[in-house]
């Protein structure tokens, strides 16, 4: 079912990026993400392709600096 892959790869990105944050406060960074949201086209945030949804990640860090992680699956 689209519910169980989508969950799926929120998890995944979950694991992923859990991962890269536990190597940013190694090496004395701080990073925190959110929990992932799923884009629907026409949400305005990305430009998520016809037939697809989206899994987005915002990673912000103290300094300001942002950057984006961004999945997309055809369910």
């Amino acid at each position: 079912p689209d519910e169980v892959l989508i969950d799926t790869v929120k998890e995944f990105a979950n694991v992923v990026l859990g991962n890269v944050v536990a190597k940013a406060q190694v090496k004395g960074y701080k990073i925190e993400i959110v929990p992932p949201e799923l884009l629907e086209v026409g949400d305005g945030l990305i430009a998520v392709p016809e037939e697809m949804v989206g899994v987005y990640f915002p990673v912000v860090v103290p300094s300001g600096s942002r950057c984006e992680f961004a999945l997309f699956v055809s369910p």
